[in-house]
């Protein structure tokens, strides 16, 4: 039985993300952030937390100082190394690069740019004490044209048989995705393989085909919802599935900055109220001179005085305040409504932020 502290995890970091620019002229894929953490950090994590690795190695490439910037600043408690792939030439020649690094070594690969959410590790993990010199991971996918960007299997029992990159015409609703396990038996297989007509580099998959003649190659089914993030439709599609599945279980916060409101901020709380939306509804007083602060106070909420004055002051003390994961900041004059909150929640599902207007020439109050 292999003992899990001897693993090593490795991320693949390296890529161009040459189909979701413009955003990738800045930022590398890997720091795409799916419900407020990037992928890497959430890889980083599964490695971490899953397969209990003691070490990681990341290689990186395109906009690799920022990635090493990142990690550093996160201060984890694990050793991570950096290698660095000069010429961006595909999964296979990336993990040749640690050929020496990891000589008689088991190691867990993840490409750094998926996102898998709540995957379930531990039938992987089981294999991963059997003799297998690789293992392929596969999800359920009912898209054909998902599957046919990807690469499918050939199986025999519990073996791979074979494997085919980007197939044209998929029978089949297993589609393989970036996680496998590798024993160093890997760097002898991809010096063997040959470049792809493709797109003329060593393909993984081809790899691990080739393994699969000579020695015993496992795969796993991972449930999980899972994404790989090529474009800003992917990351879009990513977040809502996540924030979707995990809205319920996000603590909400209405921030109401004040000032001189006390005909209005009994009605305003007491409307938040009634649709049971918040966790927390917190009023910031911005030096009133009437009995807005007073009123506030006998409304069972949190009551805070800013005396700092300005409407950005009080909305910044309503930040410090919150304790919400979901923040929503209203006006206390009653010109906005409880029950308008819930179509916000909505774009909430694929949107970092929200903005509410009034402004609109249909919609504009008498007066305002």
């Amino acid at each position: 039985m292999t003992n899990q502290s001897e693993l090593t995890g490795i991320l693949l970091a390296a890529g161009k993300g040459l189909r979701a620019y413009p955003t990738t002229k800045f930022l590398p894929k890997p720091l795409f952030k799916v419900d407020g953490k990037t992928l890497l950090l959430r890889n980083i994590n599964i490695l971490k937390d899953n397969f209990q690795v003691k070490e990681i190695i990341i290689v990186i490439g395109y906009l690799g100082q920022q990635i090493i910037d990142y990690v550093e600043d996160l201060k984890l408690d694990i050793k991570i190394k950096f290698v660095s792939q000069k010429k961006i030439d595909g999964i296979a020649n990336a993990i040749y690069l640690l050929k020496d690094e990891l000589k008689n070594k088991k190691f867990v690969t993840i490409l750094a740019d998926e996102y898998y959410h709540d995957a379930n590790y531990e039938e992987f993990k089981n294999k991963i004490s059997l003799n297998y010199s690789a293992i392929a991971t596969f999800i359920k996918e009912k898209n054909p044209n998902i599957i046919s960007k990807n690469f499918i299997g050939k199986f025999d029992k519990d073996k791979v048989l074979d494997l085919e990159e980007k197939p044209k015409n998929p029978q089949t609703d297993l589609m393989g995705v970036g996680t496998y396990f590798f024993t160093d038996k890997v760097f002898e297989y991809i010096e063997k393989t040959i470049t792809s007509k493709l797109r003329n580099e060593k393909e993984i998959t081809d790899v691990i085909a080739n393994m699969a003649k000579n020695t015993e190659v496992g795969f796993q089914i991972l449930d999980t919802k899972y994404f790989n993030i090529s474009n800003r439709s992917d990351l879009i599609s990513a977040n809502y599935t996540a924030r979707s599945l995990n809205f319920n279980k996000k603590k909400k916060t209405l921030i109401i900055p004040a000032y001189n409101e006390e005909k209005s901020i009994k009605y305003v709380v007491e409307d938040f109220k009634d649709y049971k939306i918040f966790d927390e509804i917190i009023v910031i007083d911005n030096n009133s001179k009437d009995e807005t602060f007073e009123i506030s106070k006998k409304l069972n909420i949190k009551v805070v005085q800013e005396k700092k004055q300005g409407y950005g002051n009080a909305i910044m003390r309503g930040f410090e305040e919150s304790t919400g994961d979901i923040i929503f900041i209203v006006e206390a004059d009653g010109s906005f409504k409880g029950r308008d909150i819930k179509k916000f929640l909505n774009y909430l599902m694929e949107s970092d932020m929200v903005i509410g207007t009034r402004t609109t020439r249909q919609m504009v109050e008498q007066g305002s």
